[in-house]
């Protein structure tokens, strides 16, 4: 069994993608996430080219409504460091998720320093 509370950082990758698996993000959130973990999403990431941006990551928060666990939209990369940093407790998870954005190692080095 898992003691360690988690915190979930989760970046969606492209707006097709993310509309396309919106219902399966909210399953899987509902069935791993805990009361005392907590889901912090980032905006999409847009790699670029035509889209049609009819989802966010507020759509993905919004539909866990009622979700025993806190989940929400980050500000910006910046405030969440800033967020998680007074939120982690020794033996916390801090689990960063996302695909193909270049900036995502910088930004796992920018947390790390966070804590």
């Amino acid at each position: 069994s898992r003691s360690a509370r988690i915190h979930a950082i989760f970046q969606p990758h492209g707006f097709t993608q993310t509309r396309l698996l919106r219902d399966d993000y909210r399953q899987v959130f509902q069935t791993e996430l805990r009361p005392e973990d907590r889901l912090h999403l980032l905006d999409i990431y847009f790699a670029g080219g035509p889209v049609t941006r009819n989802v966010s990551s507020a759509d993905l928060v919004a539909d866990l409504a009622g979700a025993p666990f806190e989940a929400r939209v980050a500000p910006d990369r910046h405030a969440l460091c800033a967020l998680i940093a007074t939120e982690v407790e020794a033996g916390d998870l801090v689990l960063l998720m996302g695909a193909r954005d270049p900036s995502l190692g910088a930004f796992a080095r920018q947390l790390i320093a966070s804590l």
